[in-house]
């Protein structure tokens, strides 16, 4: 339980930057949160963990029982790893296999800057 608690307790920080409308904002919040090792990049495994606590608080949210819960976790840990790998090929615009917020944000912050 231990990824979905802190999962849970990175949610207030998201939504209260993802709901500011500050471009990038969310991103920064997102590695922020799922920074583990400090190098203000989000790795794989760091993507993969957001996933896993994101499925486990989800799962949870619907009234899970223990076994719906397992089964959630399970999935999440194979989403996760799915996600994140999804993710760099997307995003990893460097080819350095990690992500930054400027990666998760490419082409996107200053568009939202200038819509009304």
């Amino acid at each position: 339980h231990g990824e979905g608690i802190a999962f849970l307790a990175a949610l207030e920080h998201l939504e209260a930057a993802c709901g500011t409308g500050t471009p990038g904002a969310c991103a920064e919040a997102v590695l922020r949160q799922g920074d583990v090792s400090g190098d203000n990049l989000l790795a794989p495994a760091e993507i993969a963990r957001l996933v896993r606590g994101a499925a486990w608080v989800v799962a949870l949210q619907e009234g899970a029982t223990q076994d719906v819960l397992a089964g959630a976790v399970g999935a999440g840990a194979l989403g996760g790893i799915l996600s994140a790998r999804l993710l760099l090929e997307s995003l990893d615009y460097d080819g350095d296999g990690r992500l930054s917020a400027a990666e998760l944000t490419q082409d996107r912050a200053a568009a939202f800057a200038r819509a009304p």
